[in-house]
């Protein structure tokens, strides 16, 4: 016969198996894989509603990738001082969206109240695009600065940083484009031009295209369209000099902002888009904060 002693050893034991099952995070892989030259997996998330939303609106699904603490190699020695030098930046992990945000994601927060509408509906090619069901998997476009920020942030998230945005972009040993170091020779790399477009513009959209269109061009991390479809907005005010006093952890960009080749102050815009060449990983665009055109738009990032 079992003695009670037996029967209360059991029950401690499988009580204390539950427990431990119940402490492992079910999205986030602490022992993410050392990176290589191919895609490498990464733990991912669905954001959907969150504490810190201020709104009681539902917030659209959206998946986002886990980009591990730590080292890459930032910028490039250059004889244009706005990418360089090339310099070692230490970021502590974060998510950053998979995807370039949507028509149907981004229209979400204007039917919750929390966003502005797009100041154009229309595309360069499509008189109705904003509010058309046909794109909705497209990338939202005609969006300012303020109003990209505001959205991330009713996602519980934040525009990422230019160092933010490079890591996920291109790894972390400071590999010139997303897939690497062979030129985009041809249009199935990403939405952009590509060499020899004017010779032979076959291929060429002309436009916006489907979010995550090209696996040819997926970064080191498995983000897509880093380069092409639209340029990004970032978090940080331009600088042409700032990689010279840079930080080495965490960098949030200057204080304030410069234009170098129009007047006011500018924000940081990131990755090349479809009526572009194909910009490399380290490029910066300067453009002022209130600018918006059917050229622009962004993604997201949060904390784990």
């Amino acid at each position: 016969m079992k003695t009670k002693g037996y029967y209360t050893f059991i029950l401690i034991t499988l009580t204390l198996l539950l427990a431990c099952q119940s402490l492992t995070p079910s999205f986030v892989d602490g022992n993410a894989p050392a990176q290589t030259q191919e895609t490498i997996s990464q733990p991912t998330i669905v954001l959907a509603q969150t504490e810190t939303s201020n709104s009681s609106a539902a917030i659209p699904e959206i998946e986002m990738i886990l980009i591990p603490e730590g080292e890459f190699i930032m910028g490039r020695d250059d004889t244009n001082e706005e990418v360089g030098p090339s310099h070692t930046v230490n970021l502590d992990a974060y998510y950053i969206d998979k995807y370039e945000v949507t028509n149907s994601q981004y229209r979400a927060c204007v039917d919750a109240g929390i966003c502005e509408t797009p100041t154009k509906n229309r595309s360069h090619t499509r008189e109705n695009y904003f509010d058309n069901p046909e794109f909705d998997s497209y990338p939202v476009i005609y969006i300012n600065w303020d109003m990209a920020k505001a959205f991330c942030e009713w996602r519980g998230g934040y525009l990422p940083t230019e160092a933010q945005w490079e890591k996920a972009a291109r790894g972390t040993d400071g590999q010139t484009y997303p897939w690497g170091e062979q030129e985009p020779v041809d249009e199935t790399f990403g939405n952009f031009k590509y060499e020899g477009y004017v010779e032979d513009p076959q291929g060429l959209t002309g436009d916006t295209v489907t979010v995550g269109s090209y696996e040819k061009g997926v970064s080191p991390f498995g983000v897509h369209d880093m380069i092409g479809n639209v340029y990004e907005w970032v978090a940080d005010w331009f600088s042409p000099t700032y990689y010279q006093i840079s930080p080495s952890s965490n960098p949030l960009g200057p204080e304030s902002g410069e234009c170098v080749y129009q007047s006011g102050a500018c924000k940081v815009m990131r990755g090349g888009a479809w009526q572009s060449g194909a910009y490399s990983t380290s490029g910066r665009i300067e453009s002022r904060p209130a600018s918006a055109s059917d050229s622009v738009g962004f993604r997201c990032t949060r904390t784990p």
